[in-house]
């Protein structure tokens, strides 16, 4: 049993060391000499590639937690309307690349897009005349993301409420507390530790995407890095500015961490069972399948309707040999 126990032990420790070992040698870059590209890009983008990498990584984090923690409390918690249909389409967002979701919004919502012209012509304005908000923006690239990247959080979300917290829910209806109540006093705090789990896979996804970034012309660290690395030839200071969006993921991670003091919350195995689902009437269905539709609607239906309607006007041209090609590629 001992022999087992360290066998275990010390091939846990190699594989951690080897999954580690590029991050630790990434990080290791910030103690390495300033270079002259360094001293450059300290004095003129440093600042920019921060404050943009932040912004991105909080706004980002604030729109998946709400989306995927609401439309997965619905979902595991009450009967509605298309609620069997919403449990798997929640996740399609994640069908559709954050850089293709880009393209697809640039093409429909920015000045000369299909759906900005179309409302425009229907108002006889012009853009000049009317709020626009524009979505080749760093706020738009927030809300891009989103809508692809809240599946993280509504699967981690949406595994516990369904497998975890059915005792908990169960012991708080004793106190004859309100739906809202439990929300806000039991089910938001005993899911805290999964929703932070779904955010931080999705900020990490968001502040080392390269598309949208690029395509939207937002400097960020990640679009640093590239322009450095290839821009500059500097593979070095490349590195030291990876490095340093390293220290802002790891940092957020375990400053949550502290600020939680390491409370868990798990109900014992002994009453574990599925939720009891609640079926929803009237006003709060409507309400319920609203919130789960918007979010299917604008991160996938939308942008798949829009992926449609391009090809079919263009298929005539695309679909070749090349064509046939990538989609082996793909499918492979």
């Amino acid at each position: 049993m001992i022999n087992n126990f360290s066998k275990i032990k010390i091939s846990s420790v190699l594989l951690t060391l080897l999954i580690s070992a590029p991050a630790v040698i990434i990080f290791l870059y910030l103690f390495i000499g300033n270079t002259e590209n360094w001293e450059h890009l300290k004095n003129t983008l440093l600042f920019e590639y921060i404050y943009n990498s932040l912004y991105i990584m909080f706004g980002v984090a604030i729109l998946t937690s709400i989306i995927g923690f609401s439309t997965a409390y619905l979902t595991s918690l009450y009967t509605f309307t298309f609620s069997n249909f919403f449990h798997y389409a929640l996740i399609l967002p994640f069908a559709i690349p954050t850089y293709i979701m880009a393209f697809i919004y640039g093409g429909m919502f920015d000045i000369t897009g299909s759906v900005t012209t179309f409302i425009l012509n229907i108002l006889d304005k012009d853009i000049s005349e009317v709020a626009f908000f524009d979505i080749m923006s760093i706020e738009g690239a927030i809300i891009i993301m989103s809508l692809v990247l809240y599946p993280y959080v509504y699967l981690v979300c949406k595994t516990y409420l369904s497998f975890e917290s059915a005792s908990i829910i169960d012991a708080s209806k004793t106190f004859n507390l309100s739906s809202w109540k439990i929300l806000t006093k039991v089910i938001l705090p005993i899911s805290r530790p999964a929703i932070v789990a779904g955010v931080t896979l999705a900020v990490m996804e968001a502040v080392s995407d390269f598309g949208v970034m690029d395509y939207f012309g937002i400097s960020t660290f990640v679009t640093g890095i590239f322009r450095t690395w290839l821009g500059m030839g500097s593979v070095e200071d490349a590195a030291k500015l990876a490095s340093i969006l390293m220290t802002f993921v790891f940092l957020i991670i375990v400053l949550e961490r502290i600020q939680r003091r390491n409370k868990l919350y798990k109900s014992s195995g002994k009453d574990f069972r599925p939720i009891d689902k609640t079926k929803l009437t009237g006003f709060k269905n409507f309400l319920a399948v609203s919130t789960c539709f918007i979010p299917f609607f604008l991160g996938f239906l939308l942008p798949f309707i829009q992926l449609c309607f391009w090809f079919a006007q263009s298929y005539e041209e695309i679909i070749d040999e090349d064509f046939i090609h990538l989609l082996y590629q793909t499918l492979s």
